[in-house]
Formats: structure tokens, C-alpha cells, sequence
């Protein structure tokens, strides 16, 4: 749990400076301000590089979308230890932690319009079906960005789960 708290204040403190703006990379459209790079089925997570999975509308349907986003710059720049790499910051308006004991469902949703989301899952599950009938489950150490506004949106359901949620826009 202390590893989980630690990932959660160094993505709160990553998340909390500046830099907004939607990136784009082989039309790969993503919320991070740095080259995210769309992720191959089977394909090994390099070092230094987040796996972070989109939900996103595309002709008024959600669908999921894994990309890689490099964490390739020091965390503490002038700090003589140089094991520990972030991702630019991003500017991050507001987060709440979640608690879900026992089992939940959410019906199809959408987050409010223009506004997107960052869920880091802590402990437990979450099973997510987007619009296009996929369904993928998470759990701890998991990141979902959730950028479906528009269009069919997704259901959730899950089992004693505890996230974050990072609004970041």
C-alpha cells in the first residue's frame, strides 16, 4: 500500500503544473503533452514508458485505445539521483479518491462534456465495456483515461474497488 500511495502523490504531483494541450502522434490523438506512441497487441512496456489505456468516441462510439507515453525526463532535475523519470506535467483541475465496497454497476455514461479524466486503479477491479461491445478489466497499478464525452459512452462495474480520480481539464 505504500507503493501505491507513492505512485499516487508522484501522478498527483505530475499531473498538478502545467502544459495542456492534446498531442498528436501517427493520428493518435492523446491527453499527455509528449509523443505517445500507439501500443502493438503483445508488445513488452519499455523502460520509462507508461502503459495508459484511452476510452475515446470515435463517429459516436466509445472505444479503448492502449498508447506508451514516455517518462523520459528527470523528475527532480537537479537532484544527483537520476533513476527517477517523469512525463512533462499536465494541468490537473481537480482529483477525488473513490471507495467502492462490495460489488458496483454504473450504467452507460459519458464524463460531462469536455472534460476528461485520469482513473488510477489502487486495489481491487473494474470492468469497463465501451460502446463497441469491448470489455476490459482493471486493476491495481492500472490507468484509464476517459475522454468518451460524446457519443454510445460505457458501463463500469467492479468489486472493492479504491482509485483516483484526476480531472484534467
Amino acid at each position: 500500500m505504500k507503493f501505491i500511495f507513492s505512485l499516487l502523490l508522484s501522478v498527483i504531483v505530475i499531473v498538478a503544473y502545467a502544459s495542456p494541450a492534446a498531442t498528436v502522434v501517427n493520428q493518435v490523438p492523446t491527453s499527455f503533452p509528449v509523443a505517445a506512441i500507439p501500443m502493438v497487441a503483445g508488445q513488452k512496456i519499455p523502460a520509462n514508458t507508461f502503459k495508459v489505456t484511452e476510452i475515446y468516441a470515435k463517429k459516436g462510439v466509445s472505444h479503448f485505445r492502449d498508447v506508451l507515453v514516455p517518462a523520459n525526463r528527470p523528475f527532480f532535475p537537479n537532484s544527483p539521483n537520476t533513476s527517477y523519470y517523469s512525463t512533462p506535467p499536465s494541468i490537473a483541475t481537480s482529483f477525488l479518491l473513490t471507495s467502492f465496497p462490495g460489488s458496483y454497476f454504473w450504467t452507460k455514461h459519458n464524463p460531462p462534456a469536455g472534460k476528461r479524466f485520469l482513473e488510477i486503479v489502487l486495489q481491487g477491479s473494474e470492468t469497463i465495456t465501451a460502446g463497441d461491445g469491448t470489455t476490459r478489466t482493471f486493476t491495481a497499478g492500472d490507468m484509464v483515461i476517459y475522454e468518451d464525452s460524446t457519443g454510445s459512452g460505457h458501463t463500469g462495474s467492479g468489486k472493492n474497488g479504491t482509485s483516483v480520480i484526476i480531472a484534467l481539464n
